[in-house]
């Protein structure tokens, strides 16, 4: 069997010929390629390459978007720093309510940005972000699933990967941890209306993944027990699941999850922009 037909088999509830090694190179191919020491069969396309030469399949490195995202009245702007070590870059948001300027640092040994300040760090700056996914058009496009597919072939499982559910999104991208936690204590209203605006502007995303060919959907939470306790999960994530998973499986598509002991957002560096508490 091949190791797209091991991971499939156990979805199926069948039993592969061995057990499905199905790995995620994607930061350490990213961070040797950044970096300059990566041979060349393994560049570009050449990824696939890799993960034959380690008799391994890939998930990770064949998800994709099913949809293309633009924004109305958001206009969004990027600053790169010097390169050197490390390089840092900050985003700014700018939209009629206000502005939204997370700064982030770049870490070559895992290939990512990791923050230094959180966009939203205020009640006032959650106004400002409800406006984002209010003003969030996606429209779906399978081009790049039908390219995953053809590239990786039997070597990778292309799937389709969805925005992170509501409560993972403020924590992974927009807030972080410490400032989630004030909020939900702070201003539990205004972040509610947030969740409903995200989950709104998910809809199409989950639309669009029952209808595109690739056979598995992946809720990438990256959730972890250290933030997120059982009375949590339940309260803010399981209804998010029970909502979206019975549609995937209707369209003959398998759910899947990413589950990690740390965040992306997190950085050594610095804590991160604290919270500003309103007044009493």
């Amino acid at each position: 069997m091949t190791p797209k037909e091991r991971l499939l088999a156990v979805f199926e509830g069948a039993t592969p010929d061995a057990a499905p090694w199905i790995a995620d190179l994607t930061c350490w191919h990213a961070a040797h390629e950044s970096g300059g020491d990566l041979p060349d069969r393994y560049r570009g396309a050449g990824v696939v390459k890799l993960y034959q030469d380690l008799r391994c399949g890939a998930h990770k490195h064949c998800l994709s978007l099913p949809c293309a995202v633009r924004y109305s009245g958001v206009e969004m702007e990027v600053a790169t720093g010097p390169q050197g070590l490390p390089a840092s870059q900050t985003t700014a948001w700018h939209i009629p309510l206000g502005t939204l300027t997370p700064a982030q640092v770049w870490e070559p040994a895992s290939a990512c940005w990791a923050y230094r300040r959180y966009p939203v760090a205020s009640v006032a700056d959650l106004k400002v972000l409800r406006y984002i996914p209010e003003h969030q058009e996606a429209t779906p496009d399978d081009g790049p699933q039908r390219e995953q597919m053809a590239l990786w072939d039997d070597t990778g499982v292309a799937g389709t990967i969805l925005l992170r559910s509501q409560r993972a999104g403020l924590l992974v991208t927009w807030m972080g941890v410490q400032n989630t936690v004030y909020a939900l204590a702070d201003a539990p209203e205004e972040v509610d209306a947030i969740l409903s605006a995200i989950a709104e502007a998910e809809s199409p995303f989950c639309e669009a993944a029952a209808l595109f060919p690739v056979p598995l959907v992946c809720l990438a939470d990256n959730i972890t027990g250290e933030v997120v306790s059982p009375r949590l999960f339940e309260k803010r994530y399981v209804p998010f699941y029970r909502r979206r998973i019975p549609p995937i499986q209707e369209a003959s598509k398998k759910p899947s999850s990413i589950s990690t002991a740390r965040f992306r957002g997190c950085c050594p560096l610095s804590p991160g922009r604290a919270w500003t508490a309103p007044n009493r």
